[in-house]
């Protein structure tokens, strides 16, 4: 059986970690429901999750974004360096500023950062797919 402790500790010191926690997740994904098709493959996977008009927090966009973008990219800041992510059996996580791990954490650059991730991260969601004839050639 997997656990979040068991994933952070098995990877390699050379692979840079970097944890978002929930100070940075913002709530997204009502747009969703309201700016595609209903035909959108998405939206409906979403509306059978959560219903209509509904909001989610936003740490998985957040970490894709951060892997695809760069945290910079995103308006976070990197901070922590030198310390790293404590978890618990129960996937509690907590930062320990010292123990040379290849770990950060990111916050919001900026007060303005977040209703700027808000509005990117619901933004990405509500483009429309591209037609699969695009990338079959």
């Amino acid at each position: 059986r997997g656990s979040v402790r068991t994933a952070v500790n098995a990877v390699p010191p050379s692979v840079k970690q970097i944890f978002s926690g929930n100070k940075i997740a913002v709530p997204i994904g009502a747009p969703l429901t309201m700016c595609t098709e209903k035909t959108n493959p998405c939206r409906q996977a979403y509306v059978d999750y959560l219903g209509e008009y509904r909001n989610r927090p936003s740490w998985d966009p957040i970490a894709v974004s951060i892997a695809i973008r760069g945290a910079t990219a995103m308006h976070l800041r990197e901070i922590g360096e030198g310390g790293h992510m404590n978890v618990s059996e129960g996937g509690m996580e907590k930062w320990i500023p010292h123990g040379g791990a290849n770990q950060t954490y990111v916050e919001f650059e900026s007060i303005e950062a977040r209703k700027w991730m808000r509005e990117e991260l619901n933004s990405l969601l509500c483009m429309p797919p591209e037609s699969l004839e695009k990338h079959s050639a």
